[in-house]
């Protein structure tokens, strides 16, 4: 009689002392489990039909999906992705994670849609004909709303102004003309620097600061410089949120006639999405 079935492939060898009989239903019953063993593939554009043979393996052309046959019916296990790995559609079971969307960062240009714990990507965009790259890590657990929080130092995102631009009104705040203006490409929590060399001979303290989007500027924003005949370096960071629109800058004086220049405003992110 035949042996203990192998584990993996199925197969049984036929005892020695077997009679023919025997023998040639043990081989049928051993090339039956081979052929169930071996994966079989097969592609096609539309959803694959029937049930398939247990281990057939089916990939939909169209959509990039890939099944797999139980035997009885297909299972979706997920899509192809462009780098050859499988992107598990079961894996979205809480408590099991998609390896394949954590096996390396993809670069793209827009955030992913459905991200899991722990994902990264290098975000990549173009600010004043420079193009920048973010390294982001998605974090669940997060807090905060804005939950790809940055991995490392992201370098940061400026503007500068070399001409003298002067307040030109007194007790409000101002819009320079050419103004340096930044848009960030994403919401969420940054970094804000804004300096300058300022000569302030009013008498009065010179202000320097920013508008966050429709936001007006904030006193806690801004540089001051006091009372000077003379160039002095003056310079503010601050921590925002952001929700759109530009980050733009702004002057402020008790009186006009204040100069303001080599100016730069700039913004690194913290978390964003």
């Amino acid at each position: 009689m035949p042996d203990t079935a192998r584990t993996r492939t199925g197969l049984q060898a036929s005892a020695g002392t077997d009679d023919v009989r025997t023998i040639d239903d043990t081989m049928k019953a051993a090339f039956d489990a081979l052929e169930l063993s071996m994966p079989l593939d097969s592609q096609g554009t539309a959803a694959p039909t029937g049930t398939g043979k247990r281990g057939e393996w089916y990939l939909r052309t169209t959509t990039s999906e890939l099944f797999r046959s139980t035997g009885t019916a297909w299972v979706n296990v997920g899509a192809m992705l462009s780098d050859g790995a499988i992107d598990l559609a079961g894996a979205k079971v809480a408590g099991v994670l998609p390896w394949a969307k954590l096996a390396h960062p993809t670069q793209v240009t827009a955030l992913p849609a459905s991200p899991v714990d722990g994902q990264e990507v290098y975000y990549v965009f173009t600010s004043n004909a420079v193009e920048y790259l973010w390294h982001l890590r998605y974090r669940a657990a997060a807090a905060s709303t804005h939950k790809w929080e940055v991995v490392g130092s992201a370098p940061p995102v400026s503007a500068f102004g070399q001409g003298t631009v002067t307040s030109s009104a007194a007790g409000s705040w101002v819009t320079p003309t050419g103004a340096l203006s930044l848009t960030p490409p994403l919401p969420g929590a940054y970094e804000v620097l804004v300096e300058c060399v300022v000569v302030n001979g009013t008498g009065t303290v010179a202000t320097y600061g920013f508008s966050n989007g429709a936001t007006a500027p904030s006193f806690d924003g801004a540089a001051y410089g006091y009372e000077t005949t003379l160039s002095t370096s003056i310079s503010k960071t601050s921590e925002i949120e952001y929700v759109s629109g530009a980050l733009g800058e702004r002057l402020y004086g008790a009186t006009s006639g204040v100069s303001y220049f080599r100016r730069r405003l700039s913004f690194r992110p913290i978390r964003v999405g």
